[in-house]
């Protein structure tokens, strides 16, 4: 059987990790500071540098939000705490607003689900299309580039404006145009 000093000790190693989404503020050395200050309160064991996510329309982590930009920081605890406490420290010391924040604790199922897509998409990572070189497609630059902008020209050139109605319409008659009544119909009948 174990003592209570060695219990302890096995405790004592044992950290708390989260991960820390910041979006629409700008996570630099001044930022990094005040999170590091406002968590010193549950013992700092390591801290990362923020990592920028790549924008996406309606994150999952911030839905009130159209399009945004996300930073990534893990964070190791040594004091024992909750996602709730850490994301209610860092908006009261950090200064970030609570609508800016989520704290995700580092098991947390959706969160392994995600990772695990995440490095599927990672794995399936293609070459960007704007770097590489156009093939060579035959007719292909009749379409696009200097040729197709002559060529767009000279048809507005050649264009001739066609209207929808051949003939004429009609005037057409305003109250103005009328003829109005001269004599009072009250004074027409006589007594």
């Amino acid at each position: 059987m174990k003592n209570f000093i060695s219990y302890l000790q096995e405790n004592d190693t044992e950290t708390y990790d989260f991960k820390l989404k910041i979006c629409n503020i700008e996570v630099d050395s001044d930022m990094q500071d005040k999170i590091e200050h406002a968590l010193e309160a549950y013992e700092v064991v390591t801290i990362s540098a923020p990592k920028r996510l790549p924008m996406r329309r309606k994150p999952l982590d911030f839905p009130s939000f159209d399009t945004c930009e996300v930073n990534l920081i893990t964070v190791s605890l040594k004091y024992p705490c909750t996602d709730d406490q850490v994301r209610q420290t860092l908006s009261q010391h950090g200064r970030i607003p609570l609508a800016n924040l989520v704290v995700i604790p580092k098991n947390q199922p959706e969160e392994l689900l995600r990772d695990a897509e995440d490095e599927l998409n990672d794995d399936d990572e293609k070459e960007a299309i704007l770097t590489k070189e156009l093939e060579n497609v035959t007719g292909g630059q009749v379409k696009v580039g200097q040729q197709r902008v002559d060529s767009m020209l000279k048809e507005l050139e050649t264009r001739k404006t066609e209207y929808a109605a051949k003939t004429k319409t009609p005037k057409s008659v305003s109250l103005s145009d009328e003829p109005m009544n001269t004599k009072s119909p009250v004074a027409a009948k006589k007594g």
